[in-house]
C-alpha cells in the first residue's frame, strides 16, 4: 500500500464503503482497482468515499472511471461521496458527468 494513502474497508448494511485517504495517484491507483475488483465480484452497492483525498492525479481519475466500469460489469452498484474540494475537482474534469455523485445529507449504503 502507498504511504501516503489508505483505504479502509466498511461493511454496510447492504454492499460495503472504501473510505479513501491521501493522496490518489498512480501507486494508490493501483490498490484502490485491487480492492474493488475483490468488492464487485460480490456483488452489491459500493460506496467509494472520497472526502478524505487530498491528492488526485490522472492515474487517479482514471481508477474512478474503471471502479465505475468494474462495478457494472459485475453487476453492483457504485456511488461516489465527495466533499466541496473532492465534487469541485470532479467538476473541472468532467467526471461530475459520468460518475455516480452523492451529496454529504444523502442516505449511505
Amino acid at each position: 500500500m502507498n504511504a501516503g494513502f489508505s483505504i479502509d474497508e466498511e461493511r454496510m448494511r447492504e454492499g460495503h464503503r472504501l473510505v479513501l485517504d491521501g493522496e490518489l495517484d498512480l501507486a494508490a491507483a493501483y490498490d484502490l482497482e485491487t480492492a474493488l475488483s475483490r468488492l464487485c465480484g460480490e456483488g452489491g452497492p459500493i460506496e467509494l468515499d472520497l472526502r478524505g483525498v487530498t491528492f488526485m492525479d490522472s492515474m487517479g481519475m482514471r481508477s474512478l472511471l474503471t471502479a465505475r466500469d468494474m462495478c457494472n460489469d459485475a453487476g453492483s452498484s457504485l456511488s461516489v461521496l465527495a466533499g466541496e474540494g473532492q465534487r469541485k475537482m470532479l467538476e473541472v474534469t468532467g467526471l461530475i458527468e459520468v460518475l455516480p455523485l452523492k451529496g454529504p445529507g444523502e442516505d449511505a449504503v
